[in-house]
């Protein structure tokens, strides 16, 4: 991983309580626009002309095989990647132009990889993300608060003060989807979320995801986990060769998915209620 995109990982502010009720997607503001977005690496385009819209309250999955564009998506909307071509705005704001800080007070990202791994606790590094909005060097009763509820809800507490660089890969993940979660940003976007997770925690993301939305805020999400998806996300976009080939209900979007993931999909539901998808 860059500095840059480091710097951005442990950029934070505080979280908020959860309001009473969570405003219907439907009837909710567009917390994220991309209009013909383009990005392209040298000679290789990535992204060709993607335009899609999130609102507050949607969680929303995106699919594809590795290549796919996926990841470049989720950085080009964290402000990690420069457009060449097209626009987009978070909360109504064009993310051109605008300081790290100011991204950072708008959205959250747990990139794919976080290879730089310090001797800081889990907690000083769940803090650390309060530069953003932070007015002294200290941090405040506030401050601790946001940590401490985050790391609650990615079941870290029992972690607070194991030093970062002794934790397993999955302890790590969590540690670091703490720091996003501690943001309280509109927009959060999440890279492979449940990679290194046991499944027990990577039930517990997906719960906790479900609730971000209830609060009110977007998430948007890339997964290879089609589980996850089929479970917790409203809608699903599929990339494919940097073009948005499939958008609508997630399982409306699975139900085509396969051709284009090179797998056939079979589709059940748990004596709960619950879809389920596996790949043969």
């Amino acid at each position: 991983m860059r500095c840059a995109e480091l710097a951005f990982c442990y950029s934070a502010a505080q979280m908020s309580p959860p309001p009473s009720t969570a405003t219907p997607p439907q009837a909710a503001a567009q917390l994220l626009q991309l209009d013909a977005a383009s990005f392209r690496y040298g000679s290789k385009v990535v992204l060709r002309q993607l335009s899609l819209s999130v609102a507050a309250g949607e969680a929303i999955c995106l699919l594809g095989e590795n290549g796919a564009g996926k990841s470049t998506l989720l950085k080009l909307c964290a402000g990690l990647l420069r457009l060449s071509g097209g626009r987009v705005r978070i909360d109504g704001r064009d993310l051109d132009g605008q300081n790290r800080a100011a991204i950072a007070r708008s959205v959250a990202y747990l990139p794919q990889e976080c290879t730089h791994v310090f001797p800081f606790t889990a907690l000083e590094v769940v803090l650390m993300g309060r530069y953003a909005r932070s007015r002294t060097p200290f941090e405040s009763a506030d401050d601790l608060r946001a940590a401490e509820a985050a790391m609650v809800a990615t079941d870290v507490v029992n972690l607070r003060q194991r030093p970062f660089n002794q934790l397993s890969g999955g302890e790590r993940r969590r540690v670091l989807l703490a720091q996003a979660l501690a943001q309280d940003t509109p927009l959060i976007l999440l890279d492979e979320p449940t990679a290194g997770l046991d499944p027990a925690h990577a039930l517990a993301l997906g719960q906790a995801m479900h609730g971000i939305c209830a609060r009110g805020k977007a998430l948007v999400f890339a997964t290879h986990d089609l589980n996850l998806a089929s479970r917790f996300a409203q809608r699903s976009l599929l990339l494919h060769d940097g073009e948005l080939r499939l958008s609508g209900p997630t399982m409306h979007v699975l139900e085509q998915a396969g051709p284009l993931l090179g797998v056939q999909l079979h589709f059940g539901t748990l004596p709960s209620g619950v879809p389920y998808v596996i790949p043969t």
